[in-house]
């Protein structure tokens, strides 16, 4: 028997992770790997993951665009 999930039930996730050095490629992001795993262990489906630069408007568009698309945004 396949059971069907209510839409409003179903969480999904953005995950961001802000700064020059990482777009750059000066150092490696971890955490998003990290909070990936952990969030699909609990049922969290990870719709994106960013890597921004220290650009305040693209941050914020971003970001903002992120609220609207997901229920959380890390």
């Amino acid at each position: 028997m396949i059971k069907m999930c209510n839409r409003q039930n179903i969480k999904t996730c953005t995950v961001i992770s802000l700064g020059t050095e990482i777009t750059r490629g000066l150092i490696q992001d971890t955490h998003a790997v990290f909070l990936g795993q952990e969030l699909t262990k609990h049922g969290i489906i990870v719709k994106r993951v960013l890597f921004i630069p220290d650009e305040y408007k693209l941050c914020k568009d971003e970001i903002n665009k992120a609220v609207r698309e997901s229920s959380i945004v890390i």
